[in-house]
């Protein structure tokens, strides 16, 4: 999944905050951009993906997020890393599960194993 397909499956995002916004690039550049940790850049990089304008400065969203109490952000050398209670409140709203994927799958590779066109072209 890419930070288009996730944020055009989210009806309301387009009224969402700079700071909402920036919790949801966060979470998905560590749940499907495998990363880490994400930098001020990885951030941009996700408004820049969806040609949405980004905030003046994407700084200070993340150091009110890492000072706040509880913190929703951790700071590290690589930059910052989403707080797992953030992660999970994510999880549970956007992710999807193991076999929510599987299934996923086997019903996209579907078509292509039945030999009857007319029934292939309906299940595609």
């Amino acid at each position: 999944m890419d930070v288009r397909e996730l944020c055009n499956s989210i009806p309301e995002f387009s009224t969402w905050t700079d700071a909402d916004r920036i919790r949801l690039f966060a979470w998905f550049l560590h749940t499907y951009g495998g990363l880490g940790s994400f930098t001020v850049e990885d951030i941009r990089g996700c408004y820049a993906s969806l040609t949405l304008a980004p905030p003046s400065s994407i700084s200070p969203f993340l150091r009110a997020m890492a000072t706040r109490k509880p913190p929703e952000l951790m700071k590290n050398s690589q930059g910052f890393v989403l707080e797992l209670r953030v992660r999970q409140k994510y999880d549970a709203s956007h992710g999807q599960r193991a076999a929510t994927v599987h299934v996923h799958k086997l019903l996209t590779d579907l078509p292509s194993k039945i030999p009857n066109l007319a029934e292939r072209g309906y299940l595609e």
